[in-house]
């Protein structure tokens, strides 16, 4: 009678191995719209807005935007600085429509 099981052969140490190839690093070549609203900290709408827009650098692929991400990079680095001039202009003016929205409740 003969059986169906073969011998089993138990592997040598790790030393015995053959070298593998370590994989190759993938590099991306875009981001989604998703992850420009994470680095951005923008919600993802709001994203899609600027992308229509124009406002940051993106192509539509098959029915979906996405954004080369060397040109994201670019785009980001030339975009202006704000400076402590440019902040107390904001807040300036939240100040003057906070005095609005009181004035107009009778606060």
């Amino acid at each position: 009678m003969s059986s169906n099981v073969l011998p089993f052969t138990p592997r040598g140490n790790a030393t015995d191995a053959p070298e593998r190839a370590t994989p190759a690093t993938v590099t991306r070549a875009v981001y989604t719209v998703a992850e420009v609203a994470e680095l951005l900290s923008l919600s993802t709408g709001s994203t899609y807005a600027l992308v229509r827009k124009g406002d940051i650098p993106a192509i539509k692929l098959g029915g979906r935007w996405v954004i080369p991400v060397r040109r994201f990079e670019t785009w980001l680095n030339d975009l202006p600085t704000a400076s402590t001039d440019d902040l107390g202009r904001e807040l300036a003016a939240l100040d003057r429509a906070a005095g609005r929205e009181r004035t107009r409740h009778g606060a």
